[in-house]
């Protein structure tokens, strides 16, 4: 797989590619299989050790009673005092004179010699059952064997000096000459070194307890994978809406808010209940999204709007309403930066200075609504004149004001001209009275000389000159007085 084909994996399946011994699913049926183990073996073991430890009694039992019978069997052959007659007690010689020595006669009952035991040993096969009985000397030599494969165990020696089990009524273990593993009981009879065994393989004696061992395993294997089994179906049943849940939280933070969880085939467990509340969760979601979205929309259309009207206040703010060119206000703010960069530039900045004459009679004449029409004329004159540089202001009722940066005197004085032979030469037509109206006007002209208000002071007295000397003319101002154009 390459790189971006292992990118492309959502979190669920990267979980289950690479990391499973760390998925909840596989711990969930990882402890219930080592809890059913666990739980298993030990019921096993206790089980098992319980049977063993009936199989050892019940043998037990069974061999002491085959030889409490054995020995009985040899009494009734033998006697009932062989035990006492029997080898090696019979082996001093009783003479006369140690018989005159002793206070009372010598027994001289005949001796029960080892030929005797051997020949009176006869086990009764019918109690063998698949068991040995053995007759030992007391080196362990097995002299007499009797039962399922006894003639095989002749001459065989059993570790007497090794099985303290002699002293107690206990189930004994040891190993044949040929490895074979034993189970017997024994005893010694009492008053000789003879031992008597009742003997057989372990896996003879034990082969019911192996066999419910086996059977007991089995059915521990069955089981372990049966809860195995349901555990994995359970875990599924859990991990897999979990998952759809996870993949549904990674699809949504990834945008996809149109993204429905599946339901899990039992809808009203905690599960399905989960699901379903996130599904619900999400059509809100999406709904409280629409509803931002138009909202948001709206706000944008209200912005757009708004800032509309800023543009429109704020350009409002710097426009004379009437006429449409800037107003006294933003005249000043421009005149102050543009002093600034002639300050930086020292390039030459002229200001003209306009009134229309006799406006106030014109008003009083054909009323104020002829007035306006008047002022508008002549800012359209004056825009088609001037340049796009240049800032043309209302600057109070019937008065204007040019300020053009980088123009000398004479370029002022040209504009200035311009503009009044324009305006002379131009007939308004004002009303409805198609009667043509004939306006001049005055204009100062000045130039900067480093002092603000000295600029703005000497195009105002070039104005008034202007108005004095007979209007409809340019005057120019100048160090030692205003003079004509």
């Amino acid at each position: 797989m390459n790189r971006s084909t292992s990118n492309s994996l959502d979190p669920v399946q990267k979980v289950r590619r690479h990391a499973p011994i760390r998925s909840v699913s596989t711990r969930i049926i990882l402890c219930v299989f080592v809890s059913t183990l666990l739980t298993a073996g030990l019921v096993s073991w206790l089980a098992i050790g319980a049977i063993r430890g009936d199989v050892r009694t019940r043998m037990e039992e069974r061999g002491f009673a085959l030889i409490a019978e054995q020995t009985a069997d040899l009494g009734r052959v033998l006697g009932p005092d062989w035990q006492e007659r029997s080898t090696p007690s019979c082996d001093v010689q009783v003479d006369e004179a140690t018989e005159a020595e002793a206070d009372q006669p010598v027994d001289r009952s005949p001796c029960v010699s080892e030929v005797d035991v051997l020949l009176a040993f006869e086990p009764v096969h019918s109690a063998l059952a698949g068991m040995r009985v053995l007759l030992t000397d007391g080196n362990g030599i097995i002299l007499a064997a009797a039962g399922v494969r006894g003639h095989f165990r002749l001459g065989d020696r059993l570790p007497l000096s090794g099985l303290e089990m002699l002293r107690a009524r206990e189930l004994t273990e040891y190993e044949s000459r040929d490895g074979i593993r034993m189970v017997a009981v024994l005893a010694r009879l009492q008053g000789t070194e003879w031992v008597l065994a009742i003997e057989t393989e372990y896996t003879n004696a034990f082969a019911s307890a192996v066999s419910i061992s086996s059977q007991i395993f089995i059915v521990d294997v069955c089981i372990i994978l049966l809860f195995s089994v349901l555990a994995y179906k359970i875990t599924r049943a859990i991990i897999e809406p979990i998952e759809a849940l996870s993949l549904g939280a990674q699809k949504i933070s990834q945008g996809h808010t149109h993204y429905q969880i599946p339901s899990p085939a039992n809808i009203h467990d905690e599960l399905g209940l989960l699901t379903k509340t996130f599904n619900d969760m999400m059509r809100k979601l999406r709904s409280s999204q629409l509803e931002i979205e138009h909202d948001r929309g709206r706000l944008a259309e209200k912005n757009e709007e708004l800032q509309q009207a800023n543009e429109i206040l704020s350009q409002l703010s710097i426009t004379d309403g009437l006429t449409k060119l800037h107003n006294h206000r933003y005249f000043q703010d421009h005149l102050t930066r543009e002093i600034k960069r002639v300050g930086r530039t020292e390039a030459p900045l002229a200001l003209l200075l306009l009134d229309i004459d006799d406006f106030k009679l014109l008003n009083d004449t054909h009323g104020h609504t002829a007035g306006d029409e008047v002022l508008m004329s002549l800012a359209s004159i004056m825009t088609d004149s001037a340049r796009e540089s240049d800032l043309i202001a209302r600057y109070g009722g019937e008065e204007f004001v040019v300020l053009m940066p980088n123009t000398d005197l004479p370029g002022a004085v040209h504009l200035a001209e311009k503009i009044r032979i324009t305006v002379e030469s131009t007939r308004l037509i004002i009303g409805d009275s198609m009667k043509p109206i004939e306006i001049t006007i005055s204009v100062g002209v000045a130039v900067f000389e480093g002092n603000r208000r000295e600029f703005f002071g000497e195009a105002d007295r070039a104005l008034y000159k202007a108005k004095a000397a007979g209007k409809n003319c340019v005057i120019i101002a100048s160090a030692d007085g205003s003079r004509d154009a």
